[in-house]
């Protein structure tokens, strides 16, 4: 089937054209459901490498319904389940893992952030940066605690970078504390991300200090803890419930 010569403007009446957009949209569904069908056969019946090629599938073509539209039918529900299936899974491969994560965060239509936070503490670093990456395009002040925490004992650097994006995209009640400890650190440890640290302080502080004056930085650092250590104290009590 071809789609030459059919714009608008070429049909007569818009009955026809309404009657086209549903054989064409039809066409499309029926195309994605029999490709994520072979996609899942292959995924299931293949050797790890025949495995991620068909999950890198799975996505593509998931991403592609979500852009044109299109509701996940049975067989993409199925494709959901099978690549949080893999992400879980402690016995897949973990490239497919991580391939199967990094699917799942370019989508927006199933809610699986409990998985992106959850695989920010797995053994194998790929999967950690496949899951800050997905946090990033599916921002949850929520999150935060759980990135701070991953952030200051992540050994790979390549997830740390990702991780101090993840904090850009929440607020400053989440993130500036956490960015001052980052930025007045002297074991090295973020240095290759000093520069965006810096651009978030700036963003989240109101202050502009230069990036070198450490000294006014860290009166800062150390006002904002008192205030907030004050702030802390000043709380009322919270009240126990009755039963």
């Amino acid at each position: 089937m071809t789609l030459t010569g059919l714009h608008p403007a070429n049909i007569k009446s818009r009955g026809r054209w309404a009657a086209l957009c549903v054989v064409v949209g039809c066409w499309l569904v029926a195309g994605c459901a029999t490709s994520l069908v072979d996609k899942l056969y292959q995924a299931r019946n293949g050797d790890p490498d025949d495995m991620r090629e068909a999950i890198t599938g799975i996505g593509e073509v998931l991403y592609a319904m979500e852009q044109e539209g299109v509701d996940y039918d049975e067989a993409g529900l199925e494709a959901v389940r099978y690549l949080i299936e893999v992400v879980t899974s402690k016995a897949a491969n973990p490239l497919n893992r991580s391939q199967a994560l990094s699917a799942l965060g370019r989508l927006q239509r199933p809610d699986v952030s409990d998985l992106f936070t959850d695989s920010l503490a797995d053994r194998f670093w790929l999967v950690r940066l496949e899951a800050a990456k997905a946090i990033i395009r599916h921002p949850n002040p929520e999150a935060a605690p759980i990135v701070i925490e991953q952030l200051l004992q992540e050994p790979r650097v390549e997830v740390r970078i990702e991780l101090v994006r993840n904090l850009l995209e929440f607020g400053p009640d989440e993130s500036l504390e956490t960015l001052l400890r980052l930025h007045l650190d002297q074991t090295g440890r973020y240095d290759a991300m000093r520069l965006k640290i810096y651009s978030g302080l700036l963003k989240f502080s109101g202050e502009d200090f230069p990036l070198e004056d450490e000294l006014s930085w860290t009166n800062y650092y150390d006002a904002l803890v008192a205030e907030s250590e004050s702030s802390s104290s000043a709380a009322p009590p919270k009240e126990r419930s009755q039963e």
